[in-house]
């Protein structure tokens, strides 16, 4: 990913100057962006990666590698706290499309008529049955990634094919 640090920037290269720089919350911005983290969630990770650079000693050098690494380590982190919290009461995460607007199913299962085989089948598993991603990865004889990647994949197709 291209940072918009430009080289004219002075890099902060301590922990105790990343606390203090205003390139901390890009970076954090960016990070929460990629991973489509809740616009509500930013400070939260913002301060996580502020703990971590506090943890890691006010001294220490730290590079933007370091900083972009530990940010998308916390945003994980985030998400499983959300994800969690969300939980039903045997830990396994529903994203059940039972109780939301009837219009908005409708509307999805729309745009999900027209998904790939492959895709299909993951929607169905996933969205409509509410498994969690280890459960869904296990039905399709996948592992976890391959099962984050469809989650990609058939969220770019349905938002694809709403665009059209």
């Amino acid at each position: 990913m291209r940072s918009r640090l430009r080289r004219t920037d002075r890099t902060p290269s301590t922990a105790r100057e990343w606390l203090e720089s205003p390139h901390l919350s890009f970076i954090a911005f960016s990070v929460a962006r990629r991973h489509s983290l809740s616009p509500n969630d930013l400070p939260d990770l913002l301060q996580e990666i502020r703990i971590a650079l506090w943890e890691a000693g006010i001294d220490r050098a730290i590079n933007v590698s370091w900083v972009f690494h530990t940010a998308n380590h916390k945003v994980v982190d985030l998400e499983r706290q959300n994800h969690s919290s969300n939980a039903e009461p045997d830990g396994n995460r529903t994203v059940s499309c039972q109780g939301q607007d009837p219009e908005l199913l409708h509307l999805l299962r729309a745009c999900a008529g027209g998904l790939p085989a492959p895709l299909d089948k993951f929607y169905e598993l996933r969205y409509e049955q509410g498994l969690s991603q280890r459960a869904t990865a296990a039905r399709m004889g996948l592992d976890r990634s391959s099962i984050q990647r469809m989650d990609r994949h058939c969220r770019r197709f349905m938002k694809d094919g709403v665009n059209r």
